[in-house]
């Protein structure tokens, strides 16, 4: 079961970090970044 529940995170995230939504949003609020540095202070402040 921890397995199980482990791997549900796990897809959870991924699909949160490459959701374009939740990139765009990044881009607005992030004051760092543009395109490069989105996907890595969206993960960060995630």
């Amino acid at each position: 079961m921890e397995d199980q529940n482990g791997d549900q995170e796990g897809i959870q995230v991924d699909r949160i970090e490459n959701s374009p939504s939740v990139v765009m949003g990044t881009s607005i609020l992030g004051e760092e970044a543009p395109a490069s540095g989105g996907e890595q202070s969206g993960s960060a402040r995630l």
